[in-house]
């Protein structure tokens, strides 16, 4: 019994909620998204992991160092619209799926996986992928 209700607990906390993130990552993501607009590489990297990663829908990989030298002074001048926005929250670790659509480029799909650091989220890796016309 002791089992079977312990198994329980496990499968209760490992199991996501599927719905809209915390007002914490929210927030996370507004400021991010906000120093990506306005090139603010040292904003940008509070909102980051030290080990952050992405994934290019050309398969091409950016460290950390790579995104914020890419980022520094450059505003972005292209906003993507995001749609078909699906969030997964595990406690400590959220995984945000979306498609991106931005003018005069193909869609993507994109995986975005958040990790709560010390009371604050941050972007561990994001990864996309082109779709097909």
């Amino acid at each position: 019994m002791r089992a079977a209700l312990g198994l329980g607990l496990v499968v209760a906390l490992a199991s996501p909620v599927f719905a809209q993130p915390d007002r914490g990552l929210r927030d996370s993501e507004s400021a991010r998204n906000a120093a990506l607009d306005a090139g603010d590489a040292k904003a940008y990297a509070a909102y980051i992991t030290a080990d952050y990663l992405t994934v290019g829908a050309d398969g091409r990989v950016k460290t950390r160092p790579q995104l914020l030298a890419e980022i520094d002074g450059h505003p972005r001048t292209e906003k993507p619209v995001p749609s078909e926005e699906q969030w997964r929250v595990y406690s400590s670790t959220a995984i945000d799926t979306r498609r991106l659509d931005t003018v005069g480029r193909q869609p993507v799909r994109q995986t975005i996986v958040w990790i709560k650091m010390d009371g604050f989220w941050k972007v561990a890796s994001i990864h996309e992928t082109a779709i097909g016309g």
